[in-house]
């Protein structure tokens, strides 16, 4: 999955009774929030709103503690 999956996955499902009435901004910055509480590294730059740069983002699992 990438960030452009959830982002769109968000964007079209999220509020529940009016989906896709935030801004892309918007949604690039809950997206960002979930990231951040899930303890997935922060880049250098802020979340952009871009999908083909959001397609770039791999979401990968965190390997198992030993």
């Amino acid at each position: 999955m990438t960030v452009a999956d959830l982002f769109e996955r968000i964007r079209v499902s999220m509020p529940q009774d009016s989906p896709g009435r935030l801004s892309r901004q918007q949604y690039a910055d809950i997206v960002a929030r979930i990231l951040n509480a899930n303890e997935f590294p922060a880049g250098e730059n802020e979340l952009g709103r871009d999908t083909a740069f959001l397609k770039q983002i791999l979401i990968e699992d965190k390997p198992a503690p030993k």
